[in-house]
């Protein structure tokens, strides 16, 4: 019976809209430069927004080697060169690119029309044909 009640309540939970952990997919990070968040996973595609030095990101993951990873700040989602990412490893800012195994960071893939339909369909650069037949995939 009082599996029945857990269950009921997690159930009621999910039904409700209320997300179980709120961004616990992201590891955190820090800009260790000056850099552009762009709309893909490398340079040919629009920016998104200018991120400071030293900025905290949400890091969702990163393409093979670890090159370009998908983050979030300032209410912005884009990707940025992982040699201006850093994470946390045995309590140390390290690079993305040298440490992103050892910091569990995800490997994740870029799928331009899913991406840019969940977060960029309301920018001017969305409609532009240019940017759709962008060949470059990390």
């Amino acid at each position: 019976m009082k599996h029945r009640n857990l269950l009921a309540g997690a159930m009621l939970f999910v039904l409700a809209g209320m997300p179980f952990t709120a961004r616990a997919d992201a590891l955190k990070g820090y800009t260790n430069a000056s850099v552009d968040l762009l709309a893909g996973p490398a340079s040919e595609y629009p920016p998104v927004a200018h991120v400071a030095d030293n900025a905290n990101v949400d890091i969702f993951g990163c393409v093979g080697g670890f090159k370009w990873c998908d983050i979030a700040w300032n209410g912005n989602r884009g990707w940025i060169d992982g040699r201006f990412l850093d994470s946390v490893y045995k309590d140390h800012h390290v690079n993305i690119i040298e440490y992103g195994p050892q910091a569990d960071v995800p490997v994740v893939t870029f799928e331009q029309k899913s991406y840019w339909d969940s977060y960029y369909h309301d920018r001017p650069f969305y409609t532009e044909d240019r940017y759709w037949h962008t060949t470059t995939t990390p």
